[in-house]
Parts: structure tokens; sequence; C-alpha cells
């Protein structure tokens, strides 16, 4: 979590009540729907229809938070309503078509840890594409988070022979 919070911090931050609020719920659905994903998975549901559910439910819940004048923006043209799609299907519905596929060949807790890759991904990208400064934070966080994940997967014990279902059933 700090290399993460290392990669993420761009100058000053302020901490707020409602931010830390928001971190903490964003936190918690997302564990949630590690282990809900995992569980509908195993019964016979595809990843295309837990995303919709998922979406669905979310945007009722987060609805009340949006702000209208925005969202009117996004779908008030030709142009903005393509580039609202473009983005929502490349930086979530994609990737999350992707995380909930992987979730059947992989515990909940390893997709979600090896997950924290993200925002080593998105420091890449934003200093290929948009030219971001690298800042020595930003560096040592990608170290923390590439160490961590490393050792999470090669550490002892970690023959890779195992599979999900021997791992789950030691009963």
């Amino acid at each position: 979590m700090i290399g993460c919070v290392l990669v993420s911090l761009n100058g000053a931050v302020v901490l707020t009540g409602r931010g830390l609020l928001f971190g903490l719920g964003s936190g918690l659905g997302y564990a949630l729907y590690s282990i809900f994903g995992r569980l509908a998975i195993e019964k016979g549901y595809h990843s295309f229809t837990i995303i919709f559910y998922t979406f669905v439910f979310a945007s009722l819940a987060t609805a009340p938070l949006a702000d209208v004048g925005q969202l009117a923006i996004c779908f008030s043209g030709g142009s903005y309503i393509g580039m609202t799609l473009f983005f929502a299907l490349v930086s979530t519905v994609f990737p999350y078509i992707l995380y909930t596929s992987g979730l059947t060949g992989v515990m909940p807790s390893v997709a979600s840890i090896v997950s924290t890759i993200e925002p080593v991904t998105a420091t890449a990208l934003g200093l290929l594409f948009f030219k971001e400064a690298l800042t020595a934070g930003s560096v040592a966080g990608i170290l923390v988070v590439i160490a961590g994940v490393i050792l999470l997967n090669v550490g002892p014990g970690k023959d890779g022979k195992e599979t999900y279902e021997e791992k789950s059933s030691c009963g």
C-alpha cells in the first residue's frame, strides 16, 4: 500500500475526512468485488453477467454523488459521447472483464495483490503519452510495488504447481 501511495502522490496532498471515507469505501468495494466475483464464477455465472450487474448496482449507488453539470457536458455532443464511451470501455469495462476472467484461476487475494501493479502502469503510460514528470517519490513507489508483487509471487513455497482448488481444499 505504501508503494501505491508513493506512486500516486504528485505534489502536495491534503487528506480530508471525505477523501478518506471515499478511499476506504473504494477499498471495501474492491475487496467485496473480488470475493463475490469469485463466488459468482464458482456458481457458474459468466464474467460478463457479473460485470453487468456490478456496473448497474454501482451506478445506482453512486448516482447521488454525480455532478449533473459534468455529465451533461459528457453527453452534450457526438464527439463528447464517443470519447466518454471510449474512456468508459478502455479504462473500466475491459479491465473489469480481464480481472473477472482472471478470478477463474487465481485466488481473489492473489488477484487483488497482483493488481496493485496498476499505479505503476498508469505512471508509465503518463510518462509515455502525456510527458508527466517522474518524481523521486514515484520511483520509490514503483520499486516498492514491484518488489512487493515479486515477493508475493516468488516467496518461499511458490513452486507454481498449486492450483486454486488445491489451496482452497484444506479441509
